[in-house]
């Protein structure tokens, strides 16, 4: 803790000394090649209303278009690369599991929500399975650091995502087209064209093509999206604009796979005796005492779609500025998927609306405000969900909704030229319904089932498993109604064929039907002051908030709210004639009733995954970064941050998997690696892993480029180089060696040949270099215990040729 506050109190003074040194002995001034040849100005919208990044009193990273194609971003997981706060992983199906800083949650089904806000233009998308196929044609991407409490509200007690896509442009025809091709027959298409429709309207068309064969030794991590969006822009007076919009993706494969992990330093995957190989885990492993599971079938598929219709009005009223933001998107889930070491079939249709209306004031006075009101239903439709974990499994239906209202207001009052005070406030009131059924089933045979390496073995081996159907060979049974089992072993086998080994089913139907509302009111004080011209300092305080919810349960089916209190101090500043730029900031966040979505038992014995609150924890920490344009050619920049995270308090449940039938079956201890007592139903165990760090939630992470553009007659050649260092990270809740991702390096390259005006060009590229298996997420088998833990990974080492126009 002292070294923690000694660090960051050297980072503040040097954020803070160098803001004051800077600003009274080197004030900005046009370098002899002209203001050109300096740092070029960013414009943010992340508070509201448009502003200069370096002017925006917030922690805010914005990533450029440019940086988006040079990195071959083409879904969200990719932003890890770009964004050091940000570690964005995949789950199975179109799942993309976003944290901040440590704050996020394994939300990876309808019953929870991301702790990110992920906005389009504007629009709020409720969904993370909605979040892939919009990474095209973009103006800009802003990630707001910590609580969005006033201005975003609901789902944003981390942070806030924003995509802006580029706009139509009036008397304007034009546009631009590339194409690309590399190793895994990876092949690239990106267009757009803008039409102008007379002097006040025009109309914008773009789309992307993305297919590559899968990283797996079994052709799992594939991609195959497509993706458009068109956009109309219509200025129905010199004060009154219209953008309407409407875009769809679709995504296609065979969907994410995962290899077993070891947590062996020199060799994480099982099987892997070829560097370039990355084996797929079929369903087939093989522990000291012999084989527990069966082979899974290798068919698995997404075929996802999300679309979704939009418009903006954008009206001058003299007094203030008006924005109304009406939209209504949809999107449909269909995928099959052994990801997480057992089979999972999922079918789901959901619906969002969203109303926002904003009235903000004109800049040019000493008081700013802005009002505004936002409001969303959402309705969600999952007729199957079901998940065979070959000894035990569940069927369920669920039709969940949320309706949610929010007013907000926030203010700026200068007090001087240089000094101004800030304040906001905004009330959330949300009602959340749950209906569902939850049929579930377990194997029940003779001894012990299989536990960790060295623990008793199974002698269920050759006993009937479940089958790998969607329905799973469940009976259909009335509500609440058991299939009967003998504990010594006069039952009947499960249906479908003999066993070699007693075995019997135990099967339970119940239905949620809940309602719940909440409330809250979230807020935010702040200071500014301006140095000098271009130097800032600032601080704040701000509070988030994410409601409650329902899981499936024969228990309190229900969760409550998350909360979190966030400090922050920074600076932004450009010094030596806008050639270098130095922004610092420092936070501290507290992060209360966090909720965790991991699977467990009820007081039933039923295998459920549960939302829960499971404590508190403490993330603090700096960011620190630099921007230096030595010539007119050269740019390097730096991004550093640290960040010390733990578990104030981390109590939770997880499954005891051999259920307590008398003379049937035994205890053995829980897969997590954290303290632990049997509890009371005996079917779980209590796990207190207070003092552990967050997941995804790294101490150091670090990212490093250069570009070095070589002027040419009439053409130039442009030298890109980034490296990203991060230190380990814990990929799963379980806390085993294995779902710990080592330190590492992931560093990228290219070289592109352009026109000076940039109308040609050729791009040839490579993509982490080092060609690391990086852990993306990882999964403990429920029945396998610690003896057999799955991982997905990042995309392993990518290289090939891109060539474009613009027009």
């Amino acid at each position: 803790m002292k070294k923690t506050l000694l660090v960051t109190s050297c980072i503040v003074s040097l954020g803070l000394g160098a803001t004051t040194a800077f600003a009274q002995t080197a004030a900005p001034q046009a370098s002899e090649e002209g203001e050109t040849s300096g740092l070029t100005e960013i414009i943010v919208t992340a508070q509201r209303r448009e502003e200069n990044l370096q002017k925006a009193a917030a922690a805010v990273s914005a990533v450029s278009s440019d940086q988006l194609v040079q990195g071959g971003v083409t879904d969200p997981t990719q932003l890890t690369n770009l964004v050091p706060s940000l570690q964005i992983a995949k789950a199975a199906g179109p799942y993309a599991l976003f944290y901040l800083r440590g704050v996020g949650n394994f939300n990876a089904n309808a019953l929870s929500d991301s702790a990110i806000a992920f906005n389009i233009d504007g629009v709020f998308v409720a969904r993370p399975s909605s979040t892939g196929g919009v990474l095209y044609d973009i103006d800009r991407l802003e990630v707001l650091k910590g609580p969005q409490g006033t201005l975003y509200g609901r789902n944003a007690t981390g942070g806030a995502i924003n995509i802006i896509t580029r706009k139509p442009e009036l008397g304007n025809f034009g546009g631009d087209a590339s194409v690309s091709y590399g190793n895994y027959d990876a092949i690239q298409f990106n267009g757009a064209l803008n039409v102008p429709l007379g002097e006040r309207a025009a109309v914008r068309v773009a789309g992307q093509y993305v297919k590559h064969d899968g990283y797996m030794t079994d052709g799992t991590s594939d991609q195959d999206d497509l993706a458009g969006r068109i956009q109309l822009k219509f200025e129905a007076s010199d004060t009154i604009t219209i953008n309407l919009g409407g875009d769809y993706y679709r995504q296609k494969g065979r969907g994410l796979g995962s290899t077993v992990l070891t947590d062996a330093v020199s060799n994480r995957l099982v099987g892997n005796t070829d560097p370039l190989s990355r084996p797929a885990f079929n369903g087939v492993y093989f522990f000291p005492s012999g084989n527990i599971l069966q082979l899974m079938p290798n068919d698995g598929f997404v075929d996802n779609n999300s679309w979704g219709v939009y418009a903006s009005l954008d009206a001058d009223l003299g007094f203030a500025d008006l924005t109304v933001i009406p939209s209504y998107r949809g999107a449909g889930i269909d995928f099959r998927s052994t990801t997480p070491s057992f089979l999972i079939n999922q079918r789901e249709k959901d619906k969002q609306f969203t109303f926002e209306t904003r009235l903000a004031s004109k800049s040019d006075g000493p008081f700013e405000w802005l009002l505004g009101a936002f409001y969303i239903k959402e309705d969600i439709n999952v007729p199957l969900a079901s998940y065979n974990q070959q000894v035990s499994g569940s069927v369920q239906s669920y039709f969940p909704t949320t309706e949610s209202y929010a007013g907000f207001v926030r203010a700026t009052y200068k007090l001087t030229d240089k000094f101004r005070v800030t304040g906001g406030i905004r009330y959330t009131h949300e009602k959340k319904t749950f209906d569902g059924t939850f049929t579930t089933a377990t194997i029940l045979c003779g001894g012990t089932v299989l536990r960790p390496t060295g623990a008793p073995v199974t002698n269920c081996f050759g006993a009937r498993l479940l089958p790998n159907t969607p329905t799973l060979g469940i009976p259909l049974l009335p509500t609440g109604a058991p299939v009967p089992f003998s504990p010594n072993g006069l039952g009947a086998p499960f249906p479908g064929g003999p066993a070699t080994t007693p075995s019997f089913i135990s099967a339970l139907q119940f239905q949620n039907n809940n309602r719940d509302s909440f409330s809250e009111i979230t807020w935010r004080a702040g200071v500014e002051y301006d140095v000098g011209e271009r130097s800032l300092v600032y601080a704040s305080y701000e509070t988030g908030f994410k409601s409650g919810g329902f899981f499936f349960t024969t228990d309190n089916p229900s969760y409550d709210p998350e909360t979190i209190k966030a400090w922050t101090v920074g600076s932004k500043n450009r010094f030596l004639g806008n050639r270098l730029q130095l922004n610092v900031e420092v936070f501290y966040w507290k992060y209360r009733d966090q909720q965790v979505s991991s699977a467990t038992r009820d007081s039933r014995g039923n295998v459920v995954f549960a939302t829960r609150n499971v404590g508190a924890s403490t993330n603090k920490g700096f960011e620190v970064e630099a921007i230096a344009k030595p010539g007119r050619n050269t740019q390097v920049s730096m991004n550093l941050q640290y960040l010390d995270a733990s578990y104030d308090s981390f109590v939770y449940t997880t499954p005891n998997n051999s259920p307590q039938v008398p003379g049937l079956l035994t205890s053995a201890p829980p897969t997590a690696n954290c303290p632990f007592v049997l509890g009371n139903p005996t079917t779980v165990y209590v796990q207190d892993c207070s003092g552990k760090r967050p997941v995804n939630a790294p101490e150091w992470v670090a990212s490093f480029g250069i570009q070095q553009t070589i002027p040419l007659d009439g053409w130039k050649l442009v030298l890109n180089a980034t490296t990203r260092l991060q230190s380990d990270v814990i990929t799963g809740l379980e806390y085993l060696p294995q779902q710990t991702q080592d330190g590492y390096t992931n560093s990228d390259a290219s070289i592109t040949l352009a026109e000076a005006d940039d109308r040609y060009f050729i791009t040839a590229y490579v993509n982490n270099i080092e060609n690391n298996d990086i852990i993306g997420n990882s999964f403990p088998n429920p029945f396998g215990g610690a003896g057999l833990v799955v991982g997905s990974l990042r995309p392993p080492r990518t290289y090939g040729i891109r060539a474009g126009v613009k027009f």
